[in-house]
């Protein structure tokens, strides 16, 4: 049976991060899978290039895509005048058929699109999906309590820290506004954490020394995180 690994959460939460540990380190931990690769309207950052990780289009490109194959070439805008694409032969169906395990990094708004593609499609395959959140339950009460202020606060407030830190480290040049409207749409994505078969919190941004370099193990918190993923790779 093939498995697809869907995994959610705000920006900053270091989900690629994660994703880059897992193929690095793929051999000394006795894993495969492949990666869906999504096409994004927004601008290409410093450390990316084109399919990695990312595919870049104009939104006009996705839209008349989608236009001409709905079913192949699924659409969701992620924030206003943001979209992104899914090719499902490439990316999807092909993928599955030669690996087995597939990692999906997707926003929450794929949630339902996905789910309905494999039913129709490839019915036998697996979901398990993993959000990714920037805080335990524990602290956000806390800094309610602490600030006097509501839960959605808490979150992008700290949604926004993170994104900033990422920025200073130039992981990112999305100019401020940008930023705080990722931080703004962090909110409706973890009030959406209960619909994940699991929550792994993560306090690490993608610029924390504990990823360590490219071919080295993590360590400290960041090595939990990875552990937590693998034990969701291999359930």
């Amino acid at each position: 049976m093939s498995r697809l690994v869907y995994v959610s959460g705000p920006s900053g939460m270091a989900k690629t991060r994660v994703k880059e540990k897992l193929e690095r380190l793929a051999g000394p931990l006795g894993i495969q899978f492949e990666r869906t690769v999504v096409t994004t309207s927004r601008e290409m950052r410093l450390s990316e290039s084109q399919g990695n990780p990312w595919y870049f289009k104009s939104a006009v490109e996705i839209d008349a895509e989608h236009m001409k194959d709905p079913k192949r070439y699924l659409k969701a805008e992620i924030r206003r005048g943001e979209f992104q694409e899914l090719d499902t032969e490439t990316e999807l169906k092909q993928k599955l058929e030669a690996v087995g395990v597939l990692w999906c990094e997707l926003h929450v708004k794929w949630y339902e699109q996905i789910a309905n593609w494999l039913n129709d499609h490839m019915p036998n395959t697996k979901i398990t999906r993993a959000f990714v959140a920037p805080l335990t339950e524990a602290e956000v009460l806390a800094r309610m309590a602490q600030e006097g202020i509501p839960w959605q606060k808490v979150i992008e407030d700290e949604v926004l820290r993170r994104l900033l830190a990422r920025r200073a480290a130039n992981l990112d040049n999305a100019p401020f506004e940008k930023l705080q409207e990722r931080a703004h749409d962090a909110v409706e994505q973890y009030a959406m954490r209960g619909r994940y078969d699991c929550v792994i919190v993560n306090h690490q941004g993608e610029e924390s020394p504990e990823w360590g370099l490219a071919s080295e193990f993590p360590t400290g918190e960041a090595a939990r995180v990875l552990e937590q993923f693998l034990r969701v790779y291999r359930a």
